[in-house]
């Protein structure tokens, strides 16, 4: 039996900027909030500290859903992702009825930003 002498394990996902997991997270926390999953302050503060980070980032290029090992490009399904957060985090907003929210977490990405 040949042993190979290298091998890789894990990925290099810990180094990469996946801009699309934003979309899946704010997607997530807006069906459980749907589903009835209670929101607080601190679920609030998480969110709009995230999404802080998401409108200084969106722009940027990302190593995508595809985790390219070259340099960082523009993939489309990112920057759609990083839209859908967008939409899912207002709506979540606007149906636990947080004061002024939905205005500030629904504007930073898409519309003319």
């Amino acid at each position: 039996m040949k042993i190979p002498r290298r091998s890789r394990i894990g990925n290099a996902a810990h180094r990469q900027l996946q801009l699309d997991v934003y979309g899946e997270l704010f997607d997530s926390i807006y069906q459980a909030r749907k589903g009835g999953v209670a929101s607080d302050e601190n679920g609030w503060a998480l969110q709009v500290a995230v999404l802080g980070d998401l409108e200084k980032r969106w722009r940027e290029p990302d190593n995508g859903i595809w985790e390219v090992r070259s340099e960082r490009q523009h993939f489309t399904h990112s920057k759609v992702m990083a839209w859908l957060r967008s939409i899912a985090a207002s709506r979540a907003s606007r149906r636990s009825g947080v004061d002024g929210a939905a205005q500030t977490i629904g504007g930073s990405c898409g519309r003319n930003s």
